[in-house]
């Protein structure tokens, strides 16, 4: 919850924030948030370190579920996967690193500056944000139609691990 409650929050609210944020940025060519805490403190690299080492921490869970979301999701619809990679372990999570990997530096920074915007990396991401929205607009017209068609089932029992559906009556 906390990962799209606060970028809402941010975005409705904190929207003058994030735009003097920018202005800044752009007029003192900044491109990462240690640079940009380093600038207001004299381009000091000391701090643009240890910035740079606690945003890695804090984002660490974030990717981490990201990388579990996309290991669960490939162990759904292909279970068979790792075996036939060649890979006996069962977990396929070192390949989606790698992929993950390859198509970043393929698509996200095939030219190193500093000032440059990432465009590919910035689409694919834009892509991926619509295609998680449609899925959920679907799933949620889907528990809907569940809700409205069959009166019998309760969201709150669908939601427990305890709900036995009803047993046709015969005719």
């Amino acid at each position: 919850m906390p990962i799209y409650l606060a970028p809402i929050i941010v975005f409705t609210l904190g929207w003058r924030v994030i735009a003097r944020l920018i202005l800044i940025a752009k007029r003192e060519h900044i491109t990462s948030i240690a640079d940009f805490i380093a600038a207001r403190y004299g381009k000091s690299q000391g701090l643009a370190v240890v910035v740079t080492l606690i945003a890695v921490a804090g984002i660490l869970p974030y990717i981490a579920l990201q990388l579990r979301g996309i290991t669960m999701g490939l162990e759904v619809v292909a279970p068979d996967l790792a075996s036939e990679l060649g890979y006996q372990d069962k977990h396929i999570s070192w390949f989606v690193v790698g992929a993950l990997a390859i198509f970043t530096m393929l698509f996200g920074t095939r030219h190193i500056d500093n000032t440059e915007h990432h465009r590919g990396m910035m689409m694919a991401v834009a892509f991926e944000s619509i295609v998680k929205l449609v899925a959920f607009l679907v799933v949620g017209v889907f528990i809907l139609y569940l809700a409205w068609d069959r009166p019998d089932i309760h969201l709150a029992e669908l939601a427990s691990s305890t709900y036995n559906p009803p047993m046709s009556q015969p005719c």
